[in-house]
């Protein structure tokens, strides 16, 4: 019998919002724990980053202090922002709360009986400062089904590691949309939106969340980044799951459109070296 954070009872009303509705949120669902470990890593990274940018500043012991970091560095070396966020995609403990008992849990209490990552995990920074010239800010209308095109149960996680209010650039959700089946899409620089026809059809409500509450949707629902926004970073992590055995999925030879593969040039030419070797076992070494 499934056993949740939140209840059993709670869980199947989650289910019936989310297949009704697109979308359920269950409230202080998370272990603060492992969002803790993602924040100090973030920050981590986001320290060192910056030193070596030639910044001095102090190691962040609160989520103000993070988000004050991350705008500093975009501030002083766009591209080392870039490359921070970037890497901040790839920790360790993002894949644990990935596949925590708190999310598989809720997963597999919306359905799912062979969860497999439908892409690599995503955080998200947004900010009225985070702004890329020639990129996007804000996301706009979507559905994820176009670029996952998964199972039909397909499950995104959206969670917060700050509180979102209504001027923390909330994600948008349109009710019920995911009942309309895939809609048409235009080209956008941040890959593809409802085309102009759809885009205006829809009421978009803002999802407020604490920390440690988990928002849960249909790949097929409509949704975007919201209007307002000021200078604290809003940080999201973002999950997408597949079930290996839903019907439509399997018929269909179970695609996955996404394409990773390495580029061999080298970004250092001529590293490491055995200089460079040498000294990192030095460094590492038992004294």
């Amino acid at each position: 019998m499934l056993m949740t954070a939140v209840g059993e009872a709670d869980m199947r009303r989650a289910a019936n919002d989310f297949y009704e509705k697109g979308f359920c949120i269950l409230k202080n669902h998370l272990d603060a724990r492992l969002l803790d470990e993602v924040e100090a890593d973030i920050g981590a990274i986001f320290h060192e980053r910056a030193l070596a940018a030639g910044l001095s500043p102090s190691k962040p012991t609160t989520y103000a202090e993070l988000s004050e970091l991350i705008v500093a560095l975009k501030q002083k070396d766009q591209p080392a922002y870039l490359q921070a966020a970037k890497a901040c995609n790839h920790l360790a403990s993002l894949s644990r709360l990935c596949v925590s008992k708190e999310l598989m849990d809720a997963v597999s209490g919306l359905g799912l009986r062979v969860p497999t990552l439908a892409t690599r995990t995503v955080l998200h920074f947004m900010a009225d400062t985070l702004d890329i010239e020639g990129g996007y800010l804000k996301t706009p209308a979507h559905q994820d089904f176009r670029s996952v095109q998964g199972s039909l149960n397909c499950v995104v996680s959206w969670t917060p590691l700050a509180a979102v209010t209504s001027n923390d650039y909330p994600l948008q959700v349109a009710v019920g949309s995911h009942k309309l089946g895939l809609l048409p899409s235009q080209p956008h620089v941040f890959g593809h939106e409802l085309s102009v026809e759809e885009n205006g059809d829809f009421i978009f409500e803002d999802v407020i969340l604490e920390r440690r509450d988990l928002l849960l949707f249909s790949s097929l629902l409509v949704h975007r980044t919201g209007e307002k926004g000021g200078k604290q970073v809003r940080t999201a992590a973002s999950f997408r799951y597949n079930d290996a055995v839903e019907p439509t999925y399997v018929g269909r030879g179970l695609p996955i459109p996404y394409i990773y593969k390495a580029d061999m040039e080298l970004r250092t030419p001529d590293f490491p070296t055995p200089h460079d070797v040498a000294e990192m076992i030095k460094e590492n070494s038992a004294s």
